[in-house]
């Protein structure tokens, strides 16, 4: 055995070796009975691919090479996939940063016509043959304009539906298709300062009338809005100063449970989600993939709750004690979430709350 100084022998492993080992795991969605979720490989030069997992059990990449699912919206991304059905994805590639459709089998083809655009957080139209998403627009020099868009999946044509701000994300259709929400917010506010979120009606042709504010300004956060599927409005706002969450019912703003627990998190990149709604409306399921902390609370160890929803109109609550990093947590559930309090009760908390359905 050779002797050497500290620090100075060699090594069989470089760091290509190291690195290739540790697989990044991103964005998650659930259709069709298969779990798709996004993975960062070193091993082959940081390439995002999407994996489908089955159920029964089979697991196969549903990107060929070379196409890496990234977009660069705002920098930070995420939102970079949509699974719209049973096999079938559109995504962002981080090449041109085109979006690009995929079924099961067959070869990507473009949706997007190109030049210096970047897409994210769609969301389909199915009725009308297109996706909604935020656009962000580098063909001028200075500041990139963010807009929202409806695109044609026949034509690659773009319609812009909401613009006026330095920043928009979570663009979300109604179940009937017959509204628009979103969040927007400009500089220079970052969006977990101040945020608002608007709600439009459609016409016929998916046009929005006239917007209307719902929550938010300078002063206020909004996260991650939804519709039930019964059709409310629900987000996370921090006006009490937590990230609590509301709805919206008959034009007035409820707040769900008044507590002092995070239902939200610093939205860094899209796609973020602290909550869902089952769709039989009985229980939640909820997938404990990511944890965060924020500024509000300590950084080491605390009490997380995790809740859901029975049919008999209970929000349960227990504590589970973890520690967290910076990261978010995907879930679905009517309503689900993983909640944040420093001083959580050791007894189980029940949130009486009335299903909308």
């Amino acid at each position: 055995m050779q002797a050497a100084p500290y620090g100075s022998w060699t090594s069989r492993l470089g760091a290509d070796e190291l690195a290739a080992a540790t697989v990044r795991f991103g964005q998650v969605a659930i259709a069709g009975g298969s779990i798709f979720a996004s993975e960062g490989r070193p091993a082959e030069g940081g390439r995002n691919v999407v994996v489908e997992c089955r159920s029964d059990g089979t697991v196969a990449d549903v990107n060929p090479a070379p196409f890496d699912v990234r977009t660069r919206v705002h920098e930070y991304g995420g939102g970079a996939f949509l699974v719209a059905g049973d096999g079938e994805l559109f995504f962002s590639h981080d090449e041109d940063q085109r979006l690009w459709h995929v079924r099961r089998g067959e070869a990507p083809r473009p949706v997007t016509k190109g030049g210096a655009c970047r897409y994210a957080d769609a969301r389909p139209d199915a009725a009308r043959g297109r996706l909604v998403a935020v656009r962000e627009d580098h063909s001028d020099s200075g500041e990139a304009v963010a807009t929202i868009v409806a695109i044609d999946l026949a034509s690659g044509d773009e319609t812009a539906l909401a613009s006026g701000h330095d920043f928009f994300s979570n663009p979300r259709l109604s179940p009937d298709g017959r509204r628009l929400a979103w969040l927007s917010w400009d500089h220079p506010r970052m969006p977990w300062q101040g945020s608002d979120l608007w709600v439009a009606e459609l016409d016929a042709a998916g046009r929005p009338l006239a917007p209307r504010h719902v929550a938010g300004g300078e002063h206020e956060s909004i996260f991650q809005p939804e519709w039930s599927p019964a059709g409310e409005l629900h987000f996370a706002s921090d006006r009490s100063g937590w990230w609590n969450l509301c709805r919206e019912r008959a034009g007035r703003i409820e707040p769900l449970h008044a507590m002092a627990a995070e239902f939200g998190e610093p939205q860094w990149e899209f796609g973020l989600s602290m909550y869902g709604f089952a769709g039989d409306g009985s229980r939640s399921a909820y997938s404990d993939f990511r944890v965060s902390t924020v500024a509000k609370r300590p950084s080491a160890e605390i009490d997380c709750r995790m809740c859901w929803w029975s049919r008999g109109g209970a929000l349960s609550f227990r504590p589970a004690r973890r520690s967290v990093s910076r990261r978010s947590t995907r879930c679905c559930g009517p309503i689900a979430t993983r909640a944040f309090c420093p001083t959580a009760p050791s007894a189980t908390a029940t949130l009486p709350c009335s299903p909308s359905t």
